[in-house]
Parts: structure tokens; C-alpha cells; sequence
């Protein structure tokens, strides 16, 4: 007899029946949106029994679909570790890898099927569900905000980046360029599949992005 509750793999019977709840939601939602998609639905998708046992894990749907949006974004295998602690940039090289590791896998979440769907659901029930913008907001654009900005001040500190700067309206002009790739060739197109920008093309906009935040004293490429 197992005392611990765990199967084989140290997973738990609870967390076990939790993740078999957010995947039955997560189809459901994705396929029929948030205001559509009824607890009944999700119960019988998961094979619960009783709202008591639904409950217990999801207190409400609202808490459901939030944990839906954190697998798909920061829980995601593109995302593990990507908002963690680093050390601070040293040189320009090390902020220069910084920046396009964050912009690439920032815009391979974006490109996601499953992204671009929680999009779609967030423009279109948020008028009739004004709480759903704010639970999106909390996953992946607020986190990438903060680590941009925590970035370039860390960069600031050692003379990387201009001091000058509004670290919340550098970290949006980032983010802003990033975005256009999914909505432009992603949802203004109907296109679940858009494709990921080139390396040259990343290349292009850690470079110009580096041209505004660097301080005037030194040259891309030759910072030391």
C-alpha cells in the first residue's frame, strides 16, 4: 500500500486530478471560450462526479481559466526558467544574449497555437467579461514587462544602458514590436500557424533595440 499518495513517477492523486481538470478545461475553453464553456462541461470532460470535488481544486471558473492561461504561457516548456533570476549583464555581449533570448522566446509563446487562442478569447469575451484582461495580463505580458525592465536597469547600473530612459515605456516598445508578429501574421490573418521570424530577423531587433537604449558613448558592436 502506497502511504504517501504518490504514484511511481512522485506525482500525487491530488495533483493528478488537478492537472486532469485543467486539461479538460483547457480544450473546452479553447474550443468554445470562456463564457461558453459551462463547469458542467468541464466535469463531465474531466469525469468528475460532484461540483464539491470540482471546487476543491477551482474554487471558482475564474481561477480555472487563470490557471489555464499560466500552463499555456509561463509554465510552458518555452518559458521555464526564462523569467528566473540572472545574473546581472557584465558586458555588452552578455546583455546582448540576454535580450535575444527573451525576444525569441517570447515571440516562439506568441506564435503558439494555443496563444493565439487565448488571444481570440480575451478580445472577444473581455467586453462581456471585463476580468478575463486583467488574468491575461498577469501571465506573460506582466511577467516579460517586469523582467524587461529589471533588465535594463540592472543594465543602467553598469553603464549598459542609457540612464535617461523610462524603463516601463522601453520595456513596452519591446514588447510592442514582438506583439505585431502575432497579431499581424497571426490573428489579423486568421493564421493559427504563423511562422517564427528569421534569426537575421531577431538579430535585427536586439540590434535596434540596443541602438536606443545604449548610451551615446559607445558603438554597437564594439561595446566591451
Amino acid at each position: 500500500m502506497n502511504l504517501t499518495g504518490k504514484d511511481l513517477t512522485g506525482i500525487s492523486r491530488a495533483e493528478k486530478k488537478k492537472t486532469q481538470i485543467r486539461e479538460a478545461a483547457r480544450v473546452l475553453f479553447l474550443e468554445n471560450g470562456f463564457m461558453a464553456t459551462s463547469t458542467d462541461a468541464i466535469m463531465a470532460a474531466a469525469g468528475i462526479a460532484s461540483k464539491e470535488t470540482l471546487y476543491r481544486y477551482y474554487p471558482s471558473k475564474e481561477e480555472l481559466f487563470e490557471d489555464v492561461l499560466r500552463s499555456l504561457t509561463l509554465e510552458g516548456p518555452h518559458f521555464q526558467g526564462l523569467f528566473g533570476q540572472t545574473a546581472p549583464p557584465s558586458n555588452s555581449q552578455e546583455l546582448e544574449a540576454l535580450l535575444e533570448k527573451v525576444v525569441r522566446e517570447i515571440l516562439t509563446t506568441m506564435l503558439q497555437p494555443d496563444y493565439l487562442a487565448v488571444i481570440r478569447i480575451i478580445v472577444a469575451e473581455s467586453p462581456r467579461f471585463p476580468r478575463l484582461g486583467p488574468l491575461f495580463r498577469k501571465t506573460v505580458p506582466e511577467q516579460a514587462l517586469n523582467y524587461l525592465q529589471t533588465l535594463l536597469a540592472e543594465g543602467q547600473t553598469g553603464g549598459l544602458v542609457k540612464k535617461d530612459l523610462d524603463l516601463e515605456v522601453t520595456g513596452r516598445m519591446l514588447l510592442g514590436t514582438l506583439l505585431t508578429y502575432a497579431l499581424f501574421d497571426g490573428l489579423f490573418l486568421g493564421n493559427n500557424f504563423p511562422q517564427m521570424p528569421s534569426s537575421e530577423v531577431i538579430n535585427s531587433i536586439v540590434t535596434n533595440f540596443r541602438q536606443i537604449i545604449t548610451p551615446e558613448i559607445f558603438k554597437i558592436g564594439d561595446l566591451q
